[in-house]
């Protein structure tokens, strides 16, 4: 490199160099250039891991809220499920005061005189009116308790093919 101070230069490129030495600017300047060639490709490849990390967790974010609906959706599956239960102890009860009824009807029917029928016959009645009306709850419940237990079923497939999904992913 020379540098002038306006009319002639100072020194010349070759002062300076002993015998047989080179010039080794050539070489700085290509060692810098491959250097900054590095430092482009690999700034490309961050930026292209950057994009594909971005994207994987835009995918694992998607992931995450569609297997929350789903558990939210077991949950109430499993809501669902614990009022069956309730229904199906109520079933239960209903069906012991049926047994109930109609052990007493047949003590009744052997008693055998007309003014024991007559004086039971309206409790009777109430017993086998309010049994009725349970019964007609009942029936209400438990297509409650069927449609909750057909979502959870639903629910539960999606779950497990979201799992299959995901181990064959992984």
């Amino acid at each position: 490199v020379a540098i002038s101070s306006g009319t002639a230069p100072l020194w010349s490129e070759s002062e300076g160099l002993q015998e047989g030495e080179e010039d080794r600017s050539d070489g700085a300047c290509t060692e810098i250039d491959e250097l900054r060639d590095r430092i482009g490709h690999t700034c490309e490849q961050v930026g292209s891991l950057e994009q594909e990390v971005a994207a994987r967790a835009g995918a694992l974010q998607e992931q995450v809220l569609d297997l929350d609906a789903r558990v939210q959706e077991l949950e109430q599956g499993l809501q669902d499920m614990a009022h069956a239960e309730e229904v199906r102890q109520e079933v239960d009860h209903v069906g012991e005061q049926v047994l109930r009824f109609a052990l007493q009807r047949q003590r009744v029917a052997r008693g055998g005189g007309f003014g024991d029928v007559d004086d039971e016959t309206p409790l009777f009645r109430r017993q086998l009116e309010r049994v009725g009306e349970e019964l007609s709850e009942l029936w209400a419940k438990a297509e409650g308790a069927e449609c909750g237990l057909e979502r959870l079923a639903v629910a539960l497939g999606q779950v497990c093919e979201e799992v299959a999904g995901l181990r064959a992913w992984g």
